[in-house]
C-alpha cells in the first residue's frame, strides 16, 4: 500500500466523492484511479503473505463450505479486508505504513476503505456513492479482481509450511519475575507448602526456610512496577464510537512490553495544587532504549485515558528533548489522528515546558492549526524552569527534570553563545552543574502561530548531559575574542564568548573528570571497597550467616543423629536451600563468589 498511498499524499490529489462537488467528474477521475493502483497492489500481495494467515483463510473457507457455501469467499473477505487491509487503510500511520501529515488527509484513505469493504462484502449497492453510478462497470471489475485474489487466497491445494522451533534457546533467567512472584503469592505458596507436610520435623525446616524468605523480601521492598498489556476501560467501552483508538491500542495489546517494564518512564499522572489531574509526558532516550513511537503513544494513552474524562492539565517536558531519539513527525501525527474529543474538551491547559530552539523547529507545525489543542482553544502555556520557577515545581515533573533544576553550581551572565543563522553572538545565561550545563537565552523569539492572533514570545532553555561534552577548547572560529567552543557528540559544537572564559573551561573539565572517577569507581572499584553504606553491608552481613547457620544446623544434625548423613539432610532441604540461594546470588551478586 505504501507506494499508492504515498503518492496521493505527494501530490495532494485528494478527492470527495460521497458529496457532490462542482467538478464532481475530476473527484471521481481521481478516485477511480487510485482505486484502480490499490485494488491492484492488493490482489498483487499473495507472495508477501505471512504463512499463518493463509492457513487461517484456508480454515475459514472449509469451515464455512460445510455449511454456507455460497459465502465462503464472503467470510474470508470478510476477515481479511475488515481485520487488515481496511483498518491499514483508516489508520496507515499507525501501522508504519505512511505519515499523515493532517487528520483531513485521511478522507480519501476511508472513502477507499468504505469502497472496498462493500465490495469484498459482496455489496453491489452504489446508493450510498450515487457518484460512482456511471462507473459501476469498472466497480465490477474490481469486484472480480478481487474474488480472483480471495478464491487464490483459500486454494486448498496450496502447501503451507510454518517453521516450528523444536530447539528453542534456554530462556534466561528473570529474577525481577521471581520477585514479583513471591511477593504476590506468598501466602498461597505458604498454604500449599503447608497442606503436604507430614511430620513436625518438616513443619520446623519450612518455618525456618520461611523467616529465611521473609527476611530477603524485606531486604529486597516492593517488586518493580510492571506495565500490562491492557486496553483502558473507556477505549473498550467506546470502541464502536472510536474505532481507530480501539484498532490501535487493541494491534498494539498483544506486542512485546519490555520497554514498558525496562524502567523508562516517559508518561505519568500526578494531581496539581486544585487537585486536578496532571498528564506529563517527558521526553527521554527513547530510540537508544529501543522504544519507538507507537510504545510511546500507546503507554501514554493507557495513562491518558483514565483521566481524559474529567477535566486535567497537559504537560509536555522538552527538557531532555533530542530530535534523534525520536520521530517527532509522526509522533505529532499519530497521536492527533487518535485522540477523541473528550480529550480535548475537558484539557484546561497544554504546558510546554523547557523548550529549546530545536523543539521548536520540529514540533513548530503542530502549534498551528493542525493542533487539536489548538483548534479546541486551549490555553496554551509555555514555562521555562528559571523564569518560573514556582510553576515548574506544581507541573509534577519527573524526577529526573527537578533533578536537572537542582544540579546548578555555577551561574555565569557573562557569556554569548554565536547563533550561526544570525551570524552574531546572543546573550545568554550558562549553568554548569555536575550532571548538565543550561543555556538560557535572555533574547525571546518571535513566533507567528497560525490561528493565533498575537505574537508567541519564547526564552528558550537549553539543556545538555555534561557526559555527551568530547572536549571543550580555545579557539578564534569567529574571530571575536575570550572565544571557546564546546564540542559534543554528534559533531555538534556550541561557540561560546565570555570574558570568563579560562574559568568555564575549567568548570567544564572539572565537572567531566569527576563523571569519569565516578565511572571508574563504580566499574572497577573492588566490593570490599566503602562504596555502600553501613546499613547495606549489614544486611549482606546478616544473609550470610544465615547461609552458615544453614550449614551449621545441617553439620550438627549429620553428627548427632545415627540415622541421617549429610546426603541425606542435603537431599532433604536442597530445594529450599537451592531457592534461597538463587534468590541471594542474583540480588545480592556481591555477597556471592
Amino acid at each position: 500500500m505504501n507506494p499508492v498511498l504515498s503518492e496521493l499524499l505527494d501530490k495532494g490529489e485528494f478527492f470527495e466523492i460521497e458529496k457532490a462537488q462542482p467538478d464532481s467528474k475530476k473527484q471521481v477521475a481521481l478516485f477511480v484511479k487510485y482505486m484502480k493502483k490499490l485494488v491492484d497492489a492488493i490482489t498483487n500481495s499473495i507472495p508477501f503473505f505471512p504463512p499463518e494467515l493463509l492457513i487461517i483463510c484456508q480454515t475459514i473457507y472449509e469451515s464455512v463450505n460445510k455449511k454456507f457455501p455460497d459465502y465462503t469467499y464472503v467470510a474470508v473477505g470478510s476477515f481479511v479486508f475488515l481485520r487488515f487491509v481496511c483498518p491499514a487503510l483508516v489508520s496507515p500511520e499507525s501501522g508504519n505504513i505512511v505519515d499523515i501529515p493532517q487528520p483531513q488527509c485521511k478522507r480519501p484513505f476511508i472513502t477507499l476503505a468504505k469502497v472496498i469493504q462493500s465490495i469484498a462484502n459482496g455489496s453491489d449497492n452504489l446508493a450510498k456513492w450515487p457518484l460512482l453510478e456511471p462507473e459501476a462497470d469498472f466497480l465490477k471489475d474490481c469486484s472480480c479482481q478481487i474474488f480472483d485474489f480471495l478464491k487464490d487466497v483459500c486454494r486448498t491445494d496450496r502447501t503451507v509450511s510454518i517453521p516450528v522451533n523444536l530447539d528453542p534457546h534456554p530462556v534466561s533467567y528473570e529474577f525481577n519475575f521471581l520477585h514479583r512472584y513471591f511477593y504476590t503469592h506468598e501466602l498461597e505458596i505458604r498454604r500449599a507448602l503447608l497442606e503436604d507436610y507430614r511430620s513436625f520435623s518438616e513443619f520446623e525446616s519450612l518455618k525456618y526456610f520461611w523467616l529465611m524468605i521473609d527476611r530477603d523480601l524485606a531486604v529486597l521492598g516492593q517488586p518493580k512496577m510492571e506495565f500490562k498489556n491492557e486496553i483502558p476501560s473507556f477505549i473498550k467501552d467506546n470502541m464502536d464510537e472510536y474505532p481507530q483508538l480501539y484498532e490501535f491500542m487493541s494491534s498494539h495489546a498483544f506486542r512485546d512490553v519490555g520497554a514498558l517494564n525496562s524502567g523508562i518512564s516517559f508518561a505519568h499522572e500526578s494531581m496539581s495544587a486544585d487537585g486536578l489531574p496532571i498528564l506529563t509526558l517527558t521526553f527521554r532516550r527513547f530510540s537508544s532504549n529501543g522504544v519507538d513511537v507507537e510504545t510511546v503513544v500507546y503507554r501514554t494513552f493507557q495513562i491518558y485515558a483514565r483521566i481524559w474524562t474529567s477535566k486535567h492539565f497537559l504537560v509536555l517536558d522538552c527538557t531532555e528533548f533530542d530530535e534523534q531519539e525520536i520521530d517527532v513527525k509522526k509522533l505529532t501525527s499519530l497521536f492527533a489522528s487518535l485522540l477523541p474529543p473528550i480529550a480535548l474538551k475537558n484539557c484546561k491547559g497544554y504546558f510546554y515546558f523547557n523548550i529549546g530552539e530545536n523543539f521548536m523547529n520540529k514540533w513548530g507545525r503542530l502549534l498551528g492549526q493542525s493542533n487539536p489543542y489548538i483548534t479546541h482553544s486551549v490555553p496554551q502555556h509555555f514555562v521555562n524552569s528559571y523564569t518560573d520557577p514556582e510553576l515548574a515545581k506544581s507541573l509534577g515533573l519527573s524526577g529526573q527534570s527537578l533533578e536537572v533544576l537542582q544540579d546548578v553550581r555555577v551561574t555565569l551572565n557573562d557569556v554569548t553563545l554565536y547563533d550561526s543563522k544570525l551570524k552574531r553572538f546572543t546573550p545568554i545565561s550558562l549553568k554548569i552543574g555536575n550532571k548538565y550545563f543550561l543555556i538560557l537565552h535572555e533574547t525571546s523569539k518571535h513566533y507567528k502561530i497560525q490561528g493565533w492572533d498575537k505574537l508567541l514570545d519564547i526564552k528558550f532553555n537549553d539543556v545538555y548531559e555534561i557526559g555527551k561534552v568530547t572536549s571543550v577548547d580555545i579557539t578564534s572560529t569567529t574571530g571575536v575574542k575570550n572565544e571557546f567552543t564546546v564540542n559534543l557528540t554528534g559533531s555538534r559544537t556550541l561557540v561560546f564568548s565570555s570574558s570568563k572564559y579560562l574559568e568555564i573551561v575549567k568548570l567544564f573539565y572539572y565537572a567531566l573528570d569527576r563523571i569519569e572517577e565516578e565511572y571508574v569507581n563504580e566499574d572497577q572499584a573492588p566490593a570490599t571497597k566503602h562504596d555502600v553504606n553501613e546499613r547495606e553491608n549489614l544486611e549482606r552481613y546478616d544473609i550470610l550467616c544465615h547461609i552458615f547457620l544453614n550449614v551449621w544446623v545441617g553439620y550438627v544434625v549429620m553428627t548427632t543423629s545415627s540415622d541421617q548423613s549429610l546426603t541425606t539432610y542435603w537431599l532433604s532441604h536442597k530445594k529450599h536451600l537451592t531457592l534461597t540461594a538463587d534468590l541471594i546470588s542474583v540480588s545480592h551478586p556481591k555477597c556471592t563468589f
